[in-house]
């Protein structure tokens, strides 16, 4: 997925890469993830999560790097990642 501009609101987890490679870029716009954002699920899945620009928010639970698979999050630009208060 590749997002470059308006907003995004998930309302539960959002998995990338669940049992297959998968990639999420983030360009500009805002993210939301209401649940666990998860890069690398399952045995097998791979996941990349890349933020170059815009704003990804977690307010609510967690990022999740490589749960049983491969993961990798990435970021060089745009506002850092919001953890849970």
């Amino acid at each position: 997925m590749f997002q470059s501009t308006n907003t995004l609101t998930i309302s539960g987890n959002e998995i990338i890469g669940d049992n297959g490679n998968g990639f999420s870029t983030l360009a500009g716009g805002t993210h939301t993830v209401n649940g666990t954002l998860i890069a690398g699920n399952l045995a097998g899945g791979t996941g990349l999560v890349t933020v170059t620009g815009g704003t990804l928010s977690v307010p609510i639970a967690e990022i999740d790097v490589g749960s049983s698979g491969s993961g990798t999050v990435q970021q060089s630009g745009g506002q850092g990642f919001r953890p849970p208060s």
